[in-house]
């Protein structure tokens, strides 16, 4: 069954999580400043986390109650936003 908490902003920066770990569909993780490590699910905002590994991140994400994985919890992203040089205009520079 899954419950949802309030929705709440977290930092971290964004990790892959090997398909052969990922039984409820997630792909990223979201491993916060403080150290702790949360799923994203594969839905809404947390499908385009896939193309920002390894980017610092802020989300806005709802914590969702999920006995079935690892952990029990994973994050409902709802809108996110990157904060390192990956949205840098340079970083897409189709000359380079």
């Amino acid at each position: 069954m899954i419950s949802t908490q309030e929705v709440m902003t977290l930092k971290g920066f964004v990790q892959a999580i090997p398909r052969s770990t990922a039984e409820d569909g997630a792909r990223v993780a979201l491993v916060t400043t403080s150290g702790e490590e949360y799923p994203v699910l594969h839905k809404g905002a947390g499908v385009d986390l896939v193309d920002h590994i390894s980017a610092d991140v802020e989300v806005t994400a709802s914590l969702v109650e999920m006995p079935e994985i690892e952990g029990g919890k994973a994050l409902r992203v709802r809108k996110y936003q990157v904060l390192d040089g990956y949205e840098d205009p340079w970083y897409d520079d189709e000359e380079a």
